[in-house]
C-alpha cells in the first residue's frame, strides 16, 4: 500500500488522544512530526525548526510572524529558523507538521 510519501493509495487514518504540548507524535508515513501548541492569550511558543513545516490554526487566533491566523488558516514554511507563534486575545489550538525531507 502507498503511504503520503508516495502518489496514490488509499488514505489512512488513527485516532490520537492526550497528545501533550510537549510531546511532538511521529507520523512516519509522512516522513513528519506531529506537534500540538495550546498557547494561552498571548503567550508565546516556539515553531519547530525543520526543512518544512506546516502549520495549521485549529482554534482562536495566533499570529505566525506578520502573518494574523484564526481557525483553519494555514501557512506552510521551508528552510524558516527561528519561527514563532504568539496567541491572539484567547487561548489557541495549533497543530504544526515538522518534515525532514
Amino acid at each position: 500500500m502507498a503511504g503520503p510519501l508516495e502518489p496514490g493509495g488509499e488514505p489512512a487514518y488513527d485516532l490520537v488522544r492526550g497528545i501533550s504540548d510537549a510531546t511532538p507524535y511521529a507520523v512516519p508515513e509522512a516522513g513528519a512530526m506531529l506537534h500540538v501548541r495550546r498557547p494561552a492569550a498571548g503567550e508565546r511558543t516556539a515553531v519547530p525548526d525543520a526543512a518544512r513545516v506546516y502549520v495549521h490554526v485549529v482554534g482562536g487566533t495566533v499570529r505566525l510572524g506578520p502573518h494574523e491566523l484564526g481557525p483553519g488558516d494555514a501557512v506552510r514554511a521551508a528552510d524558516e529558523e527561528d519561527l514563532e507563534l504568539v496567541a491572539g486575545a484567547g487561548p489557541a489550538e495549533v497543530l504544526i507538521w515538522a518534515m525532514e525531507a
